[in-house]
């Protein structure tokens, strides 16, 4: 404000008027020449007294007054700092307490909209009395540190705390399998369901064999809960995951599937045509598994024979349901083809988002995974029928016959069928323009991230029959490896990069394993040696003692030819355990062992 010098003495009446005030007291001449009563005077000594403790503090305030600093010095000082040091630090949560957020997002997908499907939906309303249930609690938040411990800039430490954890859940779910009425409670159940979940997100023992425990201890709870599971929607949900993971350990280990509980069991969570998926899948499971076994055991008598022939066309009728269900699908249950590969650049299929073709889309994650097991289980019942045709033609070349010929174009058709769909699993987004169809469901387009990561978990075992096959070309064996990588090192599914370091090709190696066992199976049954790929049969008279150590010879013979099976499936540099290979294999553990 501009100074207006000093406050003038005159009297009230003066200073209204505005005239010169002589400063009369009592009472001014002005005043009293007008004969007016003088209002009197503003005291300077009160004046005085009222503008002292301003001009005392203002004194004060000038006399604590730091000097101006150097501006050369600040902005020296400006200069050497960085954005992070120059922001105020907002207060952050620990990692701890955002893991279940995070694991919830990305693992439990609850239903929205129009979809009626979820991922891992039950383990939301169990979850939230956790507290109460130990085996639970630990597993819980083991897996939740895990799936972040990716993500978070201490995810060392958070990896191991979730080790950690899962080490109490793997002691408190011991504990309570002993008890058989916690045995098939629900959160029992759910906590072996994570304590597979975990093994899938960290594969932390670079091996297949925890999560093929704790899938067949699954199996086995539910087997044990019986029919009454099926009466609540947590039990029900709980019984399509293990039945939907028992699938995947069938098909990939070919191991049989649990007698004593009707699987094929339709409730309330899927519809019509994935119940029907389903069926296919478990039967083709089961014929795998009978297969193995059937051939290993089995001599040339015309019974057997016709037993070979009946599996062939048990093969072709399971392939025309397949054919049926995909001719009977809805439009919604369909896919759409939105766009086309031509090449990859430099040819570096590694690191392609998209393998040259064409890329489909689904309605939503959960139709794709169910079209995923369906064609799985297509290409598992192609293999399935190379082999019991490889069987009943030997010593004829297999892949000369129209069977084969056959199985490897369904093969080729249904691989480039699922590699179209990878992309959209995987969260990629078309750049072309949207199709009348896909702009009137805006969900088939580019997958959200929160459905990703569950549904990359069963990719990757869909991923892993596919590069195993025969039929798969060396250009799209590399990009499915790359894939897996991706799955392991952008969504943190751990068995990503173990599965893509496999080296098994399927059916050759099985065919070879099939004639192998056979005629091990041949010694340990007879003393007649097997016909070929064997020494030289001992002489006539030969004496006992001579004839036994002939069978131990060809005995070990057919040994080393197993163990040289197993070393070409694990490779030139193997980097995973010998278990995992002879269990895809489907040998014994105690044969051909080095």
């Amino acid at each position: 404000m501009p100074y207006h010098g000093r406050r003038s003495g005159a009297c009230h009446s003066c200073r209204i008027r505005k005239i010169k005030c002589d400063e009369t007291r009592p009472a001014c001449n002005q005043c009293t020449r007008s004969r007016r009563q003088c209002p009197g005077y503003h005291d300077r000594l009160d004046q005085r007294q009222n503008e002292k403790p301003a001009v005392s503090l203002i004194t004060s305030v000038k006399k604590e007054a730091q000097p101006t600093p150097d501006l050369r010095f600040v902005c020296s000082h400006l200069d050497g700092m960085t954005l992070d040091q120059g922001i105020v630090p907002q207060p952050q949560m620990p990692a701890e307490a955002i893991a279940p957020c995070y694991f919830h997002f990305n693992f439990i997908v609850t239903p929205h909209q129009r979809i009626i499907r979820g991922f891992n939906e039950y383990l939301a309303l169990i979850a939230a009395n956790r507290s109460q249930f130990p085996q639970f609690e630990f597993v819980f938040n083991a897996c939740a540190m895990a799936s972040l411990s990716q993500q978070a800039a201490d995810g060392r430490r958070l990896k191991s705390k979730a080790l950690e954890n899962y080490t109490r859940a793997l002691a408190a779910t011991s504990t309570a399998l002993w008890d058989p009425t916690k045995t098939v409670q629900d959160e029992t159940l759910a906590s072996v369901l994570l304590l597979a979940l975990f093994e899938n997100i960290t594969a932390a023992s670079a091996s297949l064999l925890a999560w093929c425990s704790h899938i067949e201890a699954a199996v086995r709870i539910v087997k044990a809960r019986g029919n009454k599971q099926l009466r609540t929607k947590v039990g029900s949900d709980m019984f399509v995951a293990v039945r939907t993971f028992m699938i995947i350990h069938s098909l990939t280990t070919g191991t049989p599937l649990a007698t004593g509980i009707a699987w094929c069991t339709a409730d309330s969570t899927y519809d019509d045509y994935a119940s029907q998926c389903e069926q296919f899948c478990i039967r083709t499971a089961e014929l795998n598994a009978h297969v193995s076994k059937m051939l290993v055991t089995i001599s040339r008598t015309p019974e057997d024979i016709e037993r070979v022939k009946d599996i062939i066309q048990q093969c072709h009728t399971l392939d025309q349901q397949y054919v049926r269900w995909t001719e009977a699908v809805p439009e919604e249950f369909g896919w759409e083809t939105v766009d086309w590969q031509v090449y990859v650049p430099h040819d570096d299929y590694t690191n392609a988002v998209v393998f040259p073709g064409r890329v489909d889309i689904y309605g939503d994650s959960w139709i794709a995974i169910v079209w995923t097991m369906a064609r799985w289980s297509r290409i598992v019942l192609s293999s399935v029928l190379v082999r019991a045709t490889a069987w009943l033609h030997l010593p004829k070349d297999y892949r000369s016959t129209q069977e084969y010929a056959t199985a490897a174009r369904l093969c080729t058709e249904t691989i480039t069928d699922v590699i179209a769909s990878v992309p959209y699993q995987l969260g990629y987004a078309s750049k072309s323009q949207k199709s009348p169809k896909t702009k009137q469901n805006d969900n088939m387009h580019g997958d959200m991230a929160l459905q990703r990561r569950m549904a990359a978990v069963f990719l990757a075992w869909a991923l892993n029959g596919l590069q195993s096959q025969d039929h798969v070309t060396e250009a799209q064996r590399v990009w499915i490896k790359g894939r897996l990588n991706v799955i392991g090192t952008q969504l943190g599914i751990g068995y990503g990069p173990l599965l893509a370091k496999l080296n098994i090709r399927v059916p050759s190696m099985l065919i070879r394993r099939d004639r192998l066992l056979s005629k091990l199976h041949s010694l340990n049954a007879t003393e007649t040696p097997t016909e070929d790929e064997t020494p030289a049969k001992p002489a006539e008279g030969a004496s006992s003692s001579a004839a036994e150590d002939q069978k131990l010879t060809q005995k070990q013979f057919l040994e080393r030819r197993v163990g040289e099976l197993v070393t070409s499936a694990m490779g030139k540099k193997p980097e995973v355990d010998l278990w995992t290979v002879r269990t895809l294999l489907q040998l014994p553990q105690d044969i051909g062992a080095t």
